[in-house]
């Protein structure tokens, strides 16, 4: 059963017949190095993975979030580590807007943003609305290139008139 249900979820390739660019070009795996930042503590590096992979024949992307590393965490586990996934699916007529929703093993809120492109970076923003958060979320993708890219994490309570960096990611491509 496991290995039908993985078959028909997972997809080799992108849908030809759309453009899956946006998120499409992180497909594949990574290893990052995630900072956590909070007030009057130091800042924490925690090592971690992310691997992205097309599914539904192709036709959105999903990926699995896993911080500390699954060797990370056998040596330095950490009480707040991820283990989770995202799904992203285009908006059928325009493919610089994709519907995102995140989850993970932790108990904390299932995150829904929107994703637009923008001059190279793409924004993802969304409001963590079933716990009762007014903030508004945003984990940005920016400095994309093809074996490298920075993720950020930050929220705003003034509407985004200024922003609270959470974690930033450092993203470098498997070989």
């Amino acid at each position: 059963m496991q290995n039908l249900f993985s078959d028909l979820l997972t997809s080799g390739s992108p849908n030809i017949n759309k453009d899956m660019s946006l998120f499409g070009r992180f497909v594949g795996e990574w290893d990052f190095e995630w900072i956590g930042y909070e007030k009057d503590k130091p800042d924490r590096h925690v090592k971690g993975e992310w691997i992205f992979s097309y599914i539904l024949e192709g036709n959105a992307v999903q990926d699995m979030f896993i911080c500390p590393s699954r060797k990370e965490r056998i040596i330095n586990p950490q009480h707040d580590g991820e283990y989770g996934t995202t799904i992203r699916v285009p908006k059928w007529d325009d493919p610089n807007i994709w519907y995102i929703s995140y989850g993970c093993d932790n108990g904390g809120p299932t995150c829904r943003l929107i994703a637009k492109g923008v001059n190279g970076d793409i924004i993802q923003t969304g409001v963590n609305d079933d716990s009762g958060d007014t903030k508004i979320w945003q984990w940005n993708f920016t400095e994309i290139e093809q074996s490298s890219f920075h993720w950020q994490n930050r929220y705003s309570e003034d509407n985004g008139e200024t922003w609270i960096i959470v974690a930033d990611i450092y993203a470098k491509r498997r070989k």
